[in-house]
Formats: C-alpha cells, structure tokens, sequence
C-alpha cells in the first residue's frame, strides 16, 4: 500500500481490494483513537449509515472496522482534492467555482434528505475521480472526532474552524444549514483566495462569524447574492442545499463555459496491484521469503502449477494453515473472524506479496512459465465498477464486451451479470461479455405543464412513469385556480417512478379593500378600487350628514377581503331628503300637529282659535321640505 495524505487525525492509504480487483482508498485513524469507547461507538454508527448513502456526488464508503485502530474503506479518487488545486494552481474561475457548488450541494442535499450532516465541509473534503467529478468525502466522520475525549494534536478543535458556521462556533445544534454555510465559504475561497472572517487565531475567527454575516466580496458577480443568504448568522435565514444548488443553476446564465480543473494526475502505486500485476516494481528483484513475516514460497517456473496441475493450496499461498474445511464449526468462525478483523493490517504490511497471491497462484502461473497454457480463471466481476475490471483482466489478453442495462437496484456503473460466470477457464483473446448497470430507466419531465389542470398533469406524469409528489399551493395572478404554475425540479429526465413536486395555483391573491373610499366622490372612489383591481358599482340614498355625491359606505366593508375583479358596492349620498307637507286641512289643530310630526316636521305657533278646524299650513300642503322643517297651522277665526 502507499501512503498518499495525513492529517492529523488519520493517515490514507491507496490499497487494493482483494476480491473485487479494485483499487480502494484506506483511511486509518489515529491509533489513541482506538480506546475511546464513545468515539468507537459513534463512529461504528456513523460509518454503518455513511456506507449507506449512495449518490454520485459523495464518495462511496465500501467497509469499515475497529479491530487494532478504526479505519475506513472508501472508493480512491485520483483526482486530488480542492484544497490541492487551490494550492497547486490558485484560484478557480467563477463558473468553475460555480460548478463546485453545483456538484458540492447536489451531494449535500441528498444527504440532509435522508438525516445526514456533515459538519466538516472544507476544500480538503471535496475529492476529484478522473472523470473531474466531485464527491464529498469523509461524511460522518466529523461528528465521531466531536464526541471522542482524544484531542488532536497541539490542541486543535476537531473540525476546520475557518469553514465553522456561527452555530457550530457557539456550541448549538446544528443541520444542514451548516454545511450550507461552509460551502459558502469555501466558494467565496476557491475564486478569491481568502476565507471571510479570517482572523489570526482561531478565537479571532469563531467570533467574527457570531457578530456579522458573510460579506461576500464583489468578485462572486451573479453568485454575490446567494452566498450571501447562505452567509446568514441565523440558520433559519439560510437556503437549503437544494435551494443553494437550484440558485447558482440559475446564477450560470450569462457565465462563459468553465474550463476543465486541472485535477491531478493518477497516483500509480509502486507496489504490485490486484488490478494489474505488471506494476510491480519489486517482484523481479526480491523473493517473497526475504520479507519479514512471509511464508517461504518458490516462484520459479517449476515449481508452480499451472491449471492442468490441479488447483493450487489457497491456504498455503496466501500464509499458512489448514483450510477452513477441515476445522470443527466454532474454530472455522473464529478463524474466519480473526481473518477478517487482521485483514486491514495484513494489507498494510505486506501489500505487495498479498496482491501477488490473490490470484491464488494463477497469475504466477502464466507470466512466469513461458510453456504453459495461456489461459485464464475467469474472476468474480459482479458488483465491480466497469471502469475498473479492464485492469483485472488486461494482463490475459482477453477482449471485454460491455453492454448496458437499467437497473433498479445496482448502482450506475456497477456489473449486474457476467458471462461466461466466476471461474470459467478463456483461452487468450476469447471475450468476456458483461452487462453494468445504467441505473433506474430514467423517464421525460413533461415540459408542458404551465397552466394545466392538476389532473391533467397527474395523467401525464402517470404516462411518463413517474408520480405527482408534494402539492404546494400558491396564489398566482396569471394561472387559474387548481392549475400548475411550476414544477419544483430543474432536471428534464428522472428515474421511473420518482416524485415530481408542483405547485399548484390558488387563483389570484384576495384584495383589500382600500381605505379612502368613503367621503369622496364616486369617481374618487371608483379610481382607488380599481388600482388593486376592484369594480365599484353605486347606489344613491339620502343622508343627513354625508354630503351630496360623496360615497356613504361600502359593501364589502373597508379593510376586508375580496377576489380579484370583484364588485365593491357603493352607496352615494343625494344629500339630505326632502319630504312632502302633509293635507291636515279640516283637522282640529292637535291631530294636525300630529300628522305633521309623524311626516318629520315641526310644529310651530298656531294661528287663530286653537278650536276651531285647520283651514291652512305654512308653508302649504304638497310643497317639499327638509325634514325637521317649522310648520304653523292656521285655524279658521269663526
């Protein structure tokens, strides 16, 4: 195995995957680790759930232990990490900064989805394979050092305190709007060359991000807004990774293609590889008997069997002992226990012969003996990555056919079948036909959906494969009510089956109706109803207090809700009413009086005998007047 980082709490190595012929990444944590009952017990639990989330954006977490020291064993990307490009090359352009986000979140959010945080996100955590694409890497293992009573060395604080958000600094719970944070962080660093908030001690820093949000420099154009949403003190007031994501998608518009990231070179290990034996650079010259600790084992080509001499002793190629089959029940477990609890260290120590034997002799077989059949023990490919199982069988001269097939349950670019099957024996150039997986067969987002029914759109989605996710209404002044504004996915092809959230239209926003409207004129009051799209319609009626032609009231009532387009009645004065003089000619004057009072008006003084019968009114029967008006009646003198 070789050594290709440290930090300070763990060492990686590029090692070999025995059985599945691939190259693995190997992360051994520090040592003093290895007592802590509470960092074992999280890091079991946080290393069983990160191996778990599969995703093209995180990095794939294949095994795991805690035998002599906690290790990891995850897929090995030879593409460097963001931290090194940055070191290596300065800083990135905007779009490539843009695409790191982009990729960065899209991981990020399908971990948060499924209860995930990170709590570490820095460029040193940003991983590149050779296709350029990024994975976030090391999920879990930040929580796990958080809990452990082992300090790291000089005393620093578990985690990257440059990348902290304001809650991490301040000791309180945190989710996903951490990750968030840092992220932002690490973008604003990757095209200025400077993390916000700085300072020149670690105290200086954790609280210059409790006092202030990120203020994201003008060098982030199109991308200074939504970092600085993302910058905010306040988790609550941050996107989500989802919504960061669909963000800077939407920030590219105007931005020139990135150019590729000078990612690095492979590291080619100097040790022999599963993959491919001819690396070796150690075999030719040294004999696996003078390694330490190795069994005494004769490569030379007459001493090793070929294939038509019988299957050769596994167990003695690969160190001694009786085989498994031979051993009572309880003793093959507990051998095949120790087997598997020392197989991390056997590969530390003896990388090199241990890759050599995997191949159970056969590899010794045909490239050391000139005379014997070339020929070749067909591998278990199953569960590989496509990319990889070239390496595996490149040195036999055999042809691959790879075809591909969805699948539902195999991850993209994994084998799902293989013919002929695990340890058919191909002559040279004779092919291996093999099928990996496309993933689930992928369906189209309809594209027309703007202004559809809902049903309509469930109906389409159902003949697309897929399904109708989460509702979510909103008012909209241009789509009717029960019709689709919007999907809430920026992809235009999904996995059969998957969910399609939408937002559906309640109609447009209710109004209210304005203040003002009463006391002016109907004209004035027409105008301001119809400025939030209101329709007035009048009537008149008298009033005593309310001028003629100014509006009296309003139905609905001011302040109070009503739809878009809809009539508000006005009731407009005719000023105060005027009332006809009743005829009360012949009436004593006291019924007169009456008859008077009851039409609303005023009785004054009697003229003549208050005896005698009315012969007169001033002002006189049938004239109008305002109500309240002095009336006298006039009685005949004899």
């Amino acid at each position: 195995m070789t050594r290709v980082g440290a930090g300070a709490s763990a060492e990686v190595y590029l090692a070999d995957d025995e059985r599945l012929g691939r190259r693995v990444a190997v992360k051994i944590l520090h040592p003093a680790l290895a007592a802590d009952v509470t960092f074992l017990r999280r890091f079991q639990a946080e290393a069983r759930a990160a191996a778990a989330l599969n995703h093209p954006n995180l990095l794939a977490v294949y095994d795991w232990g805690t035998d002599s020291t906690p290790y990891l064993v995850t897929e090995y990307l030879s593409g460097g990490s963001l931290r090194s490009i940055l070191d290596d090359h300065g800083p990135l352009s905007l779009a490539q900064s843009l695409m790191v986000g982009l990729e960065a979140a899209r991981g990020l959010d399908f971990a948060h989805r499924r209860g995930f945080v990170h709590r570490d996100i820095k460029p040193a955590n940003l991983l590149f394979g050779e296709d350029g694409r990024l994975r976030v890497g090391d999920f879990g293992l930040a929580r796990a050092l958080a809990e452990a009573a082992w300090t790291e060395p000089a005393g620093t604080v578990v985690g990257t305190v440059r990348y902290a958000s304001p809650e991490q600094v301040s000791g309180e719970r945190v989710d996903g709007s951490a990750d968030v944070y840092s992220l932002a962080l690490v973008l604003i660093e990757a095209v200025t060359g400077e993390v916000p908030f700085s300072g020149d001690t670690a105290v200086s820093t954790m609280m210059g991000r409790l006092k202030s949000p990120v203020d994201v420099p003008d060098a982030m154009g199109p991308l200074q807004s939504v970092l600085a949403s993302a910058g905010a003190i306040d988790p609550v007031d941050r996107p989500t990774a989802k919504q960061l994501g669909t963000a800077l998608f939407a920030g590219a518009v105007g931005l020139a293609a990135p150019d590729p990231l000078p990612i690095a070179e492979p590291v080619l290990d100097p040790t022999p590889s599963l993959a491919n034996p001819s690396l070796s650079s150690e075999a030719p010259h040294e004999s696996p008997g003078e390694r330490p600790g190795q069994p005494d084992l004769d490569l030379r080509p007459d001493r090793v069997s070929s294939p038509s001499d019988g299957e050769p002793d596994m167990t003695l190629l690969a160190g001694g002992g009786p085989a498994d089959a031979d051993l009572p029940d309880q003793s093959r477990r507990e051998r095949r226990r120790r087997r598997r609890s020392g197989r991390l260290l056997r590969a530390v120590k003896i990388g090199a012969v241990v890759a050599v034997f995997g191949l159970a002799g056969l590899v010794a077989a045909v490239l050391l003996r000139p005379d014997a059949p070339r020929t070749f023990e067909v591998p278990d490919l199953v569960g590989s990555d496509a990319e990889s199982v070239s390496r595996t069988v490149k040195p036999f001269g055999q042809e691959m056919v790879i075809r591909g097939e969805n699948s539902d349950t195999v991850a993209v670019g994994k084998i799902i079948d293989q013919s002929p099957p695990e340890g058919t024996l191909l002559a040279e150039g004779e092919n291996i036909r093999l099928t990996k997986s496309l993933g689930p067969p992928m369906a189209e987002v309809p594209t027309d959906f703007e202004g559809l029914p809902q049903e309509e759109l469930t109906r389409r989605l159902e003949e697309a494969n897929l399904a109708l996710g989460e509702v979510t209404l909103e008012p909209s002044e241009d789509i009717l009510a029960d019709h689709v504004i919007r999907l809430d996915t920026l992809d235009r092809s999904l996995a059969e089956g998957s969910m399609v959230d939408v937002v559906v239209s309640t109609g447009p926003a209710p109004r209210i109706v304005p203040d003002g409207v009463l006391g002016v004129t109907l004209e004035e009051a027409a105008a301001l109803l119809a400025e939030v799209d209101l329709v007035a319609v009048s009537t008149e009626d008298f009033s005593d207090t309310v001028p003629a032609g100014a509006v009296i009231s309003a139905t609905p009532p001011i302040g109070s809700e009503a739809a878009r387009d809809s009539e508000v009645q006005l009731v407009v004065s005719r000023g105060v009413p005027f009332f006809e003089i009743p005829d009360v000619i012949g009436f004593d004057p006291a019924a007169a009086a009456n008859a008077l009072e009851e039409a609303g008006f005023t009785t004054g003084d009697t003229v003549g005998p208050p005896n005698r019968p009315v012969i007169a009114t001033d002002p006189p029967a049938g004239e109008f007047h305002a109500r309240g008006r002095t009336v006298r009646i006039i009685t005949r003198n004899s």
